[in-house]
C-alpha cells in the first residue's frame, strides 16, 4: 500500500512541477507578445511624430518607406508568435499524453484501492488542462489580431504605391508636354535663324550691287585721274579685296551628280530653290545642251532669293554665281570637288575669286565662267 502511495506522490509531484514550467513559461511568453503589442504603437506614434515634423515634399516617399519597415516588422513578430505558437502546442501535447498516462495508473490504483486523494488529484489535473487549453486559445486569438493588423498594413501600403505610381505618371506627361513645347521651340528658332541668314545675304547682295553701281557712275562722272586715287581707297576700306585662287586640284573620279558633291551643296544650304539654282547652274555650265530660256527665266524669277549676280548683259546665262558666307570646310569642297568638275569642259575657262567674311572666320565664294573664243 505505501509503495502505491509513493507513486502516486510521485506522479503528482512530476505533473505539478511540469505544469508550472508550462505556466511559466505561457506567462513569459503572454508577457513578451504584451511588451510587444505595447511597444508598437508607441513606434508608430514615434514614427508619426518625426514624419509630421518633415517637410511635405518628402511625406510621400517616407511613408512608402515606413509602411516597408512597419511590414517587415509584424512579419518577424508573426513568425515568432507562430513559433511560441507551436512550441506551446507541443507542450500542451506532452501534457495531455503525461495527464493519460497518469490518469491511467490512477484508474490502476484506484481499482486496487480507491481513495480520495487520488480523486481530487485527477480533478486538479483536469482543471490544469483545461487552463492550458484557454491560454493555447488565447495565444490564437493574439496570433489572428496580428494576421489582421498585417493585412491592413499590406492594404495601406499598396494604396500608397498606387498613390505614387499615378504621381509619377503625372509628372511623365508634363515633361513630355514641356519636351515637345521646347523641340517646337527649336524648330521655330532654327527657321528664323535661317530666315536672318537668308535675308542677311540678300542685304550683303544688294549693298554689294549699290557700290559697284556707285563707283560706276562715279568713274563716269569723275576724271580718270581721280577715279584712280579716290573710290578704290574707299572701296579698299570698307570691304576686303578678293583674291583669286590658283591652286588648281586634281579632278575626281565622279561627276556632279554624285553623292559627294550632293552631300556638299546640302551643307552649303537648305533652301530647295538655291538647291535647284546652283544644281541647274552647274549643269548647264558642263552641258551646254541645256535650254538657256529655262535657266534665265528662273535667273531673273530666283536671282535675289538664290543669292546669285552678275548677269551677263543681253544674255540670259548668269556667267558666274556668287556664295556668301561660307563655312571653311565648305569653301574648301568646292574648291576641290565642284571647280575641277566645272574645268573639265573645254568651252569655257573657270576663274574662282575669294574672300574673308567681315566676321574673320567664314569667306566669300565668286566662280566665274569666260568663253575661252
Amino acid at each position: 500500500m505505501w509503495q502505491k502511495n509513493g507513486l502516486v506522490e510521485r506522479l503528482n509531484a512530476s505533473t505539478k512541477g511540469e505544469e508550472a514550467d508550462n505556466n511559466k513559461g505561457a506567462s513569459i511568453l503572454s508577457r513578451e507578445f504584451q511588451d510587444s503589442l505595447v511597444m508598437m504603437p508607441k513606434k508608430e506614434q514615434e514614427r508619426e511624430n518625426s514624419t509630421e515634423s518633415e517637410p511635405e515634399d518628402t511625406m510621400e516617399n517616407k511613408n512608402g518607406e515606413t509602411a516597408k519597415v512597419e511590414l517587415k516588422a509584424a512579419e518577424d513578430k508573426i513568425l515568432q508568435l507562430e513559433g511560441d505558437l507551436l512550441d506551446a502546442e507541443e507542450v500542451i501535447c506532452h501534457l495531455k499524453a503525461e495527464k493519460l498516462q497518469a490518469l491511467r495508473q490512477v484508474e490502476k490504483l484506484s481499482r486496487q484501492s480507491p481513495s480520495r486523494s487520488t480523486l481530487t488529484k485527477l480533478q486538479n489535473d483536469q482543471a490544469d488542462l483545461m487552463d492550458g487549453n484557454q491560454e493555447a486559445e488565447m495565444w490564437k486569438e493574439k496570433a489572428k489580431m496580428v494576421e489582421n493588423e498585417l493585412s491592413i498594413a499590406k492594404q495601406s501600403l499598396m494604396a500608397a504605391q498606387q498613390q505614387h505610381r499615378v504621381e509619377c505618371n503625372e509628372l511623365i506627361e508634363v515633361v513630355r508636354e514641356q519636351e515637345q513645347e521646347i523641340s517646337k521651340l527649336k524648330t521655330d528658332l532654327w527657321k528664323s535663324e535661317e530666315r536672318i541668314g537668308d535675308i542677311e545675304d540678300e542685304n550683303r547682295l544688294l549693298v554689294d550691287l549699290i557700290k559697284e553701281n556707285t563707283q560706276e557712275e562715279s568713274r563716269e562722272c569723275q576724271p580718270e585721274l581721280d577715279e584712280g586715287s579716290g573710290t578704290e581707297e574707299i572701296a579698299r576700306d570698307m570691304t576686303p579685296e578678293w583674291t583669286e585662287e590658283w591652286i588648281r586640284h586634281p579632278t575626281p573620279a565622279f561627276d556632279l551628280d554624285s553623292p559627294e558633291v550632293q552631300y556638299l551643296l546640302y551643307t552649303w544650304t537648305s533652301n530647295v530653290r538655291k538647291l535647284q539654282y546652283i544644281r541647274l547652274w552647274l549643269a548647264h555650265v558642263v552641258n551646254d545642251k541645256v535650254d538657256r530660256k529655262k535657266l534665265g527665266k528662273i535667273s531673273l524669277k530666283q536671282l535675289e532669293t538664290a543669292s546669285l549676280e552678275m548677269i551677263e548683259p543681253g544674255s540670259h546665262f548668269p556667267i558666274g554665281v556668287e556664295l556668301p558666307r561660307l563655312a571653311p570646310e565648305v569653301k574648301d569642297g568646292f574648291l576641290t570637288l565642284i571647280v575641277p568638275l566645272l574645268r573639265k569642259q573645254l568651252d569655257r575657262s573657270i576663274q574662282v575669286h575669294s574672300r574673308k567674311y567681315n566676321d574673320g572666320v567664314h569667306f566669300d565664294l565668286r566662280i566665274r565662267t569666260l568663253p575661252r573664243n
